[in-house]
């Protein structure tokens, strides 16, 4: 059965204004308006943004690794603000530049451009960013120049090539 249809609208009233459209979902339920929150303040304020996002994913990374991976028993906090502060300080901000810098110098998302920027990454960022690495958590830890040379000496070639 139909409804029956409006009754005509009076001579005093204007007609009803028509149904609204059934709803959607909200942006900002569905996620959608967190990354569009998300990408404005990488476009409004990027250092900030990618130091913040780093040090979010250091700090959530070293959370999971001593609790799921190496469960040696008791929590470093330490080692965790360490990362965290790494991610901030050091990650977010390094990266901002190198990668803003090669995207410059390789414009491009074709299949060259990638193969270029992924060997340069390899090649050229990778050893400073262990060197970074190694120095940064040692002097945070409290290692001096001698111990963090060596520890540099000892693992960069593996953190390098895996």
């Amino acid at each position: 059965c139909m409804p029956p249809p409006p009754p005509p609208p009076h001579r005093d009233h204007p007609p009803p204004p028509p149904p609204s459209p059934p709803p959607q979902g909200d942006a900002k339920e569905d996620g959608q308006g967190l990354w569009a929150a998300y990408n404005n303040k990488l476009e409004t304020n990027p250092i900030l943004t990618k130091a913040l996002t780093s040090m979010i994913g250091f700090t959530l990374g070293d959370i999971l690794a001593q609790n799921f991976v190496e469960k040696k028993g008791e929590y470093d906090i330490m080692r965790t603000i360490r990362l965290a502060s790494f991610g901030f300080l050091i990650h977010g901000t390094t990266g901002h530049w190198f990668y803003g810098k090669l995207d410059k110098a390789i414009p491009g998302t074709g299949a060259m451009q990638v193969f270029s920027k992924v060997g340069i990454d390899q090649v050229l960022w990778n050893p400073i960013f262990g060197v970074m690495f190694f120095s940064y958590m040692g002097f945070t830890n409290g290692d001096g120049p001698a111990a963090v040379a060596a520890k540099v000496k000892r693992d960069l070639m593996t953190q390098v090539t895996g």
